[in-house]
């Protein structure tokens, strides 16, 4: 008499920025894939747009991966001076596993100085906020965009909150407001979701 066993290993892949990171071109970015299993991965592969990185494309375009495997395999894809044409899908695909993709958006963005903007829109804000900055000022910087999907906030001490008021006072109402309108359309920011 045989018996067979037959275990069914679930593989679970995701990439920590996932799914959309923006980023200001010249910036760095680090693109991190975590693969749960129990079969042990054997590979982890980066394409972008669909073709797979080899050891010529990460030369040329200044990439470098870092692959650590375990229980938790851990593969970080760095790309040190993202240019425009680093945008685009980005999947990691390990062995014995479903792939992951982020879609990384690299903005040609150049600094606006909002008081010399002379009431004009773009389609594109990148916002380098500060908690110090006046009320009226962070009002103003949100304003100058068209549409949700093209606000992009980075903080400029690296946490993850927008701080917009703690005080329920008249001046920061309507902007409060606001922005938990845009932030419930799933506004991003660069580096990360924007959290509340």
């Amino acid at each position: 008499m045989f018996f067979l066993l037959l275990l069914l290993a679930v593989v679970e892949t995701l990439i920590l920025e996932a799914p959309i990171l923006s980023i200001k071109s010249g910036n760095p970015v680090n693109l991190t894939c975590l693969v749960k299993d129990q079969v042990g991965t054997v590979f982890i592969f980066w394409y972008h747009n669909g073709a797979v990185l080899g050891a010529d494309e990460k030369e040329q375009s200044g990439m470098e991966v870092f692959t650590e495997f375990g229980l938790i395999s851990t593969s970080r894809l760095f790309i040190a001076n993202t240019k425009l044409s680093d945008s685009g899908n980005y999947t990691c695909q390990p062995s014995y596993s479903e792939p992951a993709i982020v879609t990384l958006r690299v903005l040609n963005a150049c600094s606006l100085t909002i008081h010399k903007s002379r009431g004009g829109i773009f389609d594109e804000v990148v916002y380098k906020y500060s908690k110090t900055h006046s009320q009226p000022l962070v009002y103003l910087a949100l304003s100058r965009d068209t549409a949700q999907e093209g606000l992009h906030i980075v903080p400029t001490d690296g946490r993850q909150h927008f701080y917009y008021g703690r005080r329920n006072n008249e001046t920061m109402l309507p902007l409060q407001n606001e922005f938990t309108e845009l932030s419930t359309g799933h506004l991003t920011t660069i580096n990360q979701i924007m959290i509340n």
